[in-house]
Parts: C-alpha cells; structure tokens; sequence
C-alpha cells in the first residue's frame, strides 16, 4: 500500500490548483500583483473576485469553468492555472473568450460599452508558459515568471 505525504497547504505551490485559488481569492492584493506580474500591467483596482466560476450561454451548448474571474468597472480577468499540454489552448482561448462576451453584453448594450477581457493560461514551461489573450487583440506568449 501506497503512504500519501500530507504536505501542510503553506508549503504548497503556486502551481497547485489549490493554492492557486486560495491565493488568488483570499487577498485582492495579491491576486493584483500575480495579474500585474504576468501581464506586466498596472491595475488600479479589483472590486470582485470568483474562483471556479461557470457560464452556461445555452443548455444544447458547451459552458465553461474559469479558475479565476476577475474584474471591475471597465476590465474582466481570467487566470488559468494549465498545468497538463493538451494541444487546445488557442482554441479554448476563443471559446471562452466568446462566452464571457455574451455574459459581459447585456441586452441593449452598445458593442463599445464592453468591458475590456484578458484572458491568461498560467502554463508550465511544457505548456508554452504564459499565453494572454485580450479583446484588444493582443496575444502574449513567454515562460512564466520565477
């Protein structure tokens, strides 16, 4: 039989679904800094902060998970911890970005009004490290900060 180390949550890594959650929700300014640090930004504010959020757009259509939705007034952050290359990154990039643009336009909204979304896959170096999508059409790529 097989004995499990049990490794005190302290002591975990960033890269641990976990912890990643539990650090990017329990503190706003670290979450900030983490989103700063991998987008090389500044924001001024986080007023909201979801872990394992779910959008459903339709009940015949595939629905999305977002490790960690961020946002305030003018900008949506999504942060995913991606641990595992499956080969689908861009194209779950695109998906995910079209549903959270159904979420963030509501009925009546002009286009302009929306608010700007990033999009981030937080990957391991096998993974292609960081691959940042933005409505602003600017698609990042490099390894992950040390």
């Amino acid at each position: 039989m097989t004995e499990e180390k049990i490794i005190p949550w302290e002591e975990l890594p960033i890269t641990n679904t976990f912890m990643f959650n539990k650090v990017m929700t329990s503190d706003l300014d670290a979450c900030r800094s983490v989103i700063e640090t991998l987008l090389g930004i500044k924001i001024s504010r986080i007023e909201c902060v979801q872990d394992e959020k779910t959008l459903e757009v339709d009940a015949l259509a595939k629905g999305v998970r977002f490790d960690v939705y961020v946002s305030n007034s003018t900008q949506v952050f999504d942060v995913e911890l991606q641990m595992v290359n499956r080969g689908d990154l861009p194209m779950r990039a695109r998906y995910y970005q079209s549903v959270a643009d159904v979420e963030n336009l509501n009925r009546g909204w002009a286009t302009p009004r929306r608010r700007k979304t990033t999009r981030c896959f937080y990957a391991r170096s096998t993974c292609s490290g960081i691959i940042c999508q933005s409505t602003h059409s600017r698609t990042l790529a490099g390894r992950p900060p040390k």
